[in-house]
């Protein structure tokens, strides 16, 4: 049975504590619980189909998953979403986000 909501053919998956995102059709997908807005929709809701993130620039080409925050490469830059509590998002602030932003060059 396929997961329902995917668009494209999905290339990378990585999964976080009870979400997961994939990158497939080009575009970053993700599902599951979003307390912390971690699967970058600019929700908090809960999505049961994949749904697509938001706020990344450029073609993804890798993903990676903590608990509570995702972070993708796309388009040269990483891009990262969720809980930023201890500045995990690495973008030089400790907000959360709700949509992806690009990280802080050092």
């Amino acid at each position: 049975m396929q997961a329902q909501g995917i668009v494209g053919t999905p290339t990378v998956i990585a999964a976080g504590t009870y979400y997961t995102t994939i990158i497939a059709g080009g575009t970053v997908q993700t599902v599951g619980l979003n307390g912390s807005s971690q699967l970058g929709d600019s929700t908090t809701t809960e999505r049961h189909t994949f749904v697509q993130a938001q706020g990344i620039v450029g073609t993804p080409i890798a993903i990676a998953t903590g608990s509570l925050h995702t972070v993708v490469v796309a388009g040269g830059t990483v891009h990262s979403v969720g809980n930023n509590g201890y500045g995990e998002l690495t973008n030089n602030d400790t907000t959360n986000r709700s949509t992806f932003v690009g990280a802080t060059p050092f």
